[in-house]
């Protein structure tokens, strides 16, 4: 299990044996923490829009990155066996990057993690709220990116190029 501490900390702790493991350092308050799909590394942005890509074996930062466009990251996930990050920031827009596209062979490429600014490879600018929560489903179909700032706020993306017009919630008259 991963916690945002203060001063930029994550702590990560064993949760069968009730310990502390490693913890990871970075600059600023932590804005969200994801585990990569293998479970061997974090995700972590920072209130100034960095992501920070943490190997908890060997404790340390594999990468450090800026989000595209600067905006303060409130979720981010690692999806796709690990080939695939999103981020959500307070704007309402989620970046997707693939990582296939952002590592490997270049001077930018921080200890084999990802590039030092990746381009996005695509941009959701369908909410006005903050993103609270990004999830896909196992085979990377199906996106669905949420917010708690507004009521029943909910994107449903599927494998064509655009999100439903309108998603309503259980319980939710369909006029409304």
């Amino acid at each position: 299990m991963a916690l945002a501490a203060s001063r930029g900390f994550a702590n990560v702790l064993n949760v069968t044996k009730y310990r502390w493991v490693c913890a990871a350092k970075i600059e600023c308050r932590v804005a969200g923490i994801s585990w990569w799909g293998d479970s061997h590394g974090l995700m972590i942005g920072n209130k100034p829009g960095c992501v920070w890509e943490s190997d908890a074996l060997s404790e340390k930062v594999v990468a450090r990155w800026k989000d595209e466009g600067g905006r303060p990251p409130t979720t981010v996930t690692k999806y796709g066996g690990n080939r695939r990050i999103t981020t959500g920031s307070q704007s309402g827009v989620a970046n997707i990057y693939d990582c296939a596209r952002s590592s490997g062979g270049g001077s930018d490429v921080l200890g084999g993690g990802t590039k030092e600014n990746p381009k996005p490879v695509r941009v959701f600018e369908q909410l006005v709220t903050a993103v609270s929560v990004i999830e896909f489903l196992p085979d990377s179909q199906v996106l669905a990116v949420a917010s708690k700032g507004k009521k029943d706020t909910l994107r449903v993306r599927l494998p064509s190029p655009a999100f439903l017009p309108r998603f309503f919630l259980c319980g939710r008259p369909a006029n409304e």
